[in-house]
Order: C-alpha cells, then structure tokens, then sequence
C-alpha cells in the first residue's frame, strides 16, 4: 500500500510544481518587464507595471540590482511551500482506515508500515521545498540577480524552521486523524483556520490577562506561531514569531514536536480495528 501513496505524492508534487514554475514565470516577468517608482535618494514608492511618466522609473531588475537578496529568504519562502504540501500530505494514514484489511494483512509491524507512509509524504514534502528553491535561483539567473544572492547568518536557521513547522504540523495532523475512518481533509483545512486564528489571538487584549495566557500557552502547539511572518527589510528580513522565542529555539522545538507527533501518530494507528 506505500506504493499507492507514493503514487498520491508524485501526482501532488506534480500539481504543486506546477504552480511554483506559473509563479516563477510570472515572478521573472514582472522583475523583467515592470518599473518602479522613486523619489528622493531612491525610495521605493511602488511597482508600476509597464511604462508610466509621473515619477522617475528604474527598470525592476536594475533596481533589485543595487539590493541583495538574503538567502534566507528565499529558504523561508521555499519553507512556506513546504508546509502547504506537509498539510497536504498530513491525513495519508486516516485515507488508509477504510481498507485497513488489505493493510493489515502484511507480516509486518503495523508502526513500520505507519513510518513507511511518513517516509514516502518527507520525501514528498523535501522533493518540493527543494524544488522551490530551485525555481527561486533560476528565476534570479534569468532576470541577471542570482550574484545578489548573499548567505546570511541566519539562512540555514530559517530553511531549518520553515521545514520544522512543515514537518511538525505533519505530525499533529496525523496524530489527530490516524484513527479516523474519513474526515481527514475536513481536519486538515479545519487546522489551518483554528491555528491561524490561535496566532492571532494574542491581539484580543479586550479579553484579559487570563484569556491571553492560555492563548500563549496553546500556541506552542500551533506550527504558525513559530512561523507567523517572514518580513523583508530592504536586504534584510526577520523570521517572526508571537512566542518571542529565539530562532534556534524554535527550531528545536518544532523538530521535537514533528518527531514526538508522527511517533504517536505510528503507535495509535497500529491500534484501530479493521
């Protein structure tokens, strides 16, 4: 049955790369056929698609030019795709409840079966944040930018934490819907609002010291709160969370949770009757 969801993420991995390659076409179009506006000493004011005569224009590449391109940025972007196809590929034990006796009938451990799956959705889940990547760097060749690519110090750290939240909501999702017959897609997007919604309650002050410290509490177990905003600064960026934690913590954690999750995840799995 792995070979059945190996055939369910290469079809995923087709479509997503499909529509990272359509970005990427559209990403190097604009960086080579838009304008942007300046004032000043060269403050950006706003891309302007094709030629306009309010304002001194600089073609998008020669201005992107004079800016460099930390790779931790692409690495977080690249790591946002991740946790799109992570989520996407969370509920492979729940889809395998309703034929659990063509499953169960192998002379192998149920758990090696269970990390077979998570075998296959990683390298799913690897394949498309390098692929990312790689559309990333060839899309800055092609518009003459790729030798404004510079190596942070954090730019392993960020790819490290984009992949842990991938790897961690994973986890949690099929922690949640491996005893589940069905339902698994509606738990998968349910997922996405309740923890996007928990990241954000931290701004309802109106609710009081209790309300938020159990909203904190709850978001070390929300993969968003680790990864809430990835912010460009002008040749620099911040990787942001709303636990206030250091980034080399977070991605410790998240790992631990990622690991923690898919082995309980394995072991409740091995218990549902067929």
């Amino acid at each position: 049955m792995e070979y059945v969801e190996f055939l369910r993420v290469r079809r995923m991995c087709s479509i997503f790369a499909s529509c990272v390659a359509v970005i990427a076409i559209f990403a190097i179009a604009t960086m080579i056929y838009s304008s942007i506006g300046t004032t000043g000493t060269g403050e950006s004011v706003g891309v302007t698609i094709g030629d306009a005569t309010d304002m001194k224009h600089h073609k998008l590449t020669s201005y992107l030019q004079t800016q460099s391109i930390p790779l931790g940025l692409l690495l977080g972007f690249a790591g946002y795709v991740a946790i799109v196809v992570a989520t996407v590929f969370a509920s492979s034990l729940n889809k395998e409840n309703d034929g659990l006796d063509y499953v169960f009938v192998k002379p192998i451990r149920r758990e090696i079966i269970a990390m077979r799956y998570a075998a296959t959705d990683a390298v799913g889940i690897l394949a498309m944040f390098a692929f990312t990547i790689v559309a990333e760097l060839v899309s800055l060749a092609i518009a003459h930018l790729f030798g404004r690519i510079v190596i942070d110090a954090h730019a392993f750290w960020v790819g490290a934490l984009g992949l842990g939240v991938a790897f961690m909501w994973y986890g949690i999702l099929q922690a949640v819907t491996a005893t589940y017959r069905g339902r698994g897609g509606t738990i998968v997007a349910f997922s996405w609002g309740f923890f996007i919604l928990l990241a954000s309650a931290g701004y309802f002050t109106f609710l009081g010291p209790l309300f938020l410290g159990l909203v904190h509490v709850l978001n070390f177990v929300n993969p968003i709160a680790y990864f809430s905003q990835l912010i460009d600064h002008g040749g620099d960026y911040k990787a942001n969370s709303v636990l206030g934690l250091g980034l080399e913590a977070r991605v410790l954690v998240v790992w631990a949770i990622a690991l923690v999750g898919t082995t309980i995840a394995a072991n409740v799995w091995k218990r549902v009757e067929a």
